[in-house]
């Protein structure tokens, strides 16, 4: 992390420890690295990669579909353990496939014995409960390639008992003549096989029912994974593909009107010199210089022309301060939606993991994998997602010349207008934003600078003329991540 990032966490940490009170709302982050206790947690400083910083529009006007750019930034997996925290290629929904297909339900030896045994024990009491039942009826009810013994007891259910019943209603009842209100007379002598075979196999029955449930339960999570639709939780997204679902708190229009507030925000202010062999010397109040690379600090491109940076401080004089004000200064949540498993919907179930990695080498019962996925659940691995953001607007730029007037730029109608602008290597991704380049007037008595003051430049980035629309991009300061099987 260069020294002029340090510089931007520190006063973004500053800012935000004197935050609203209803920041407090944020997680903790399992890493300190940023100091905001004014939020209830800490911010690690958040370095953007290819993916760029945070495209924060993640409602399409249009359909109100998720913005697939964005679902895509939130979805990408951390690269963790090299501060600061970067996201890397891949996708916390597939670590999270991965993982999930290695899950099953487990018995141990001594439930696998209690089921085998209570097995043997009802198969005998099923034989008797059958033969008594050709011996009333003749014959056993065809069952549409059921099992002799469930189609007997569906027409038990379904017609001996007014209203019909559950078979799970036959294990609980206290009297099952008076239960079966509707059997027929000459069925009486079935009673007493039928209530053997009940007690033969209601050992078993909560061991049955619970790794039968359990497994119906992984398949729905890996279906919501696989398979993404929209009766099983799925967000559909701008590229009109269905995803496993994320939660961005808050809502977009309170978002947006956060990014639009001044009543937090973040001054930055630094001298930058030329040097030799493409680098510039930086320096910074608190800080001793250091180098960086020009190309790694700022881009102003104009097509057609390249690199204005390059030429403005040229015209400076080899020596040029810059001010960078970032307003809007907010907070984002993001979380994956969680299973429902009464409705089978949703994708994120976590219990399950942790319980088979807490279950690993041992011979319980319960969730364990088979076979152990190849995953590192610390956070040093990639199985962790952003939980929170701690974001602004994109930066306004002033450029001042402390020893000479850069109103050519501004009267050159080649150089000025519209224009790229990258700044420390990193905003927006591979294409830089937007800016319009135009002319500033700072007073001598506005400046830390005591040499004089002439005309400078300001450049505004034009998505902040109304933060409206698909693409819109906010500053990430600092971010909070969650491990969640890390066991911390």
């Amino acid at each position: 992390m260069n020294p002029i990032s340090q510089q931007l966490a520190a006063l973004s940490a500053s800012i935000l420890a004197n935050s609203k009170p209803e920041l407090a709302s944020l997680p903790k982050s399992a890493v300190v690295q940023i100091n905001a206790p004014g939020l209830g947690g800490s911010f690690l400083p958040f370095s953007a990669g290819g993916l760029g910083h945070y495209p924060f529009y993640y409602e399409n006007p249009n359909d109100l579909s998720f913005e697939t750019n964005t679902y895509n930034w939130i979805n990408s997996n951390l690269k963790n353990n090299l501060p600061p925290i970067r996201q890397d290629d891949g996708y916390f929904t597939n670590y999270f496939l991965q993982v999930f297909s290695c899950l099953t339900y487990y018995l141990s030896s001594a439930d696998r014995q209690t089921l085998q045994n209570a097995s043997a024990a009802a198969f005998n009491e099923q034989m008797e409960l059958l033969q008594e039942w050709e011996t009333v009826f003749g014959s056993i009810p065809a069952g549409g390639g059921q099992q002799p013994i469930d189609t007997v007891l569906a027409v038990i259910c379904g017609t001996w008992a007014k209203p019909a019943i559950q078979p799970a209603a036959l294990h609980k009842a206290a009297n099952l003549q008076a239960l079966l209100n509707q059997m027929p007379e000459k069925a009486a002598s079935i009673l007493q096989p039928l209530q053997n075979f009940l007690t033969a196999i209601d050992p078993v029955i909560p061991l049955i029912n619970t790794t039968t449930r359990n497994s119906g339960l992984i398949k729905k999570v890996l279906a919501a994974l696989k398979r993404p639709s929209l009766e099983n939780g799925a967000v559909l997204a701008s590229d009109q593909k269905l995803y496993p679902a994320y939660r961005v708190m808050p809502a977009l229009p309170a978002q947006v009107a956060a990014l639009n507030s001044d009543a937090q925000s973040i001054e930055l202010d630094f001298l930058v010199s030329s040097m030799d062999n493409g680098q510039v010397q930086v320096s910074m109040q608190g800080a001793n210089p250091f180098p960086m690379e020009l190309q790694e600090l700022f881009v102003i491109w104009k097509e057609g022309v390249g690199n204005l940076f390059t030429q403005i401080l040229s015209l400076a004089g080899g020596s040029l301060k810059v001010e960078a004000s970032f307003s809007g200064l907010s907070q984002v949540n993001i979380e994956p939606v969680v299973f429902d498993p009464v409705t089978g919907s949703n994708w994120y179930w976590i219990d399950p993991i942790v319980e088979a990695i807490n279950n690993t080498g041992t011979n319980k019962t319960g969730f364990q994998f088979a076979p152990a996925p190849d995953v590192d659940f610390t956070e040093k691995g990639p199985f962790g997602y952003i939980s929170a953001l701690a974001i602004s607007r994109v930066p306004t730029f002033r450029l001042f010349a402390p020893n000479s007037d850069l109103q050519p730029v501004i009267l050159n109608p080649s150089l000025s207008g519209d224009v790229s602008l990258s700044f420390l290597n990193a905003m927006g991704g591979e294409s830089a934003n937007p800016y319009l380049l135009k002319s500033y007037t700072c007073p001598v008595a506005n400046s830390s600078s005591t040499s004089p003051m002439y005309g400078g430049i300001e450049l505004v980035p034009l998505q902040n003329d109304t933060l409206m629309g698909p693409g819109s991009v906010a500053w990430v300061h600092g971010v909070q991540t969650s491990f969640p099987a890390s066991g911390n």
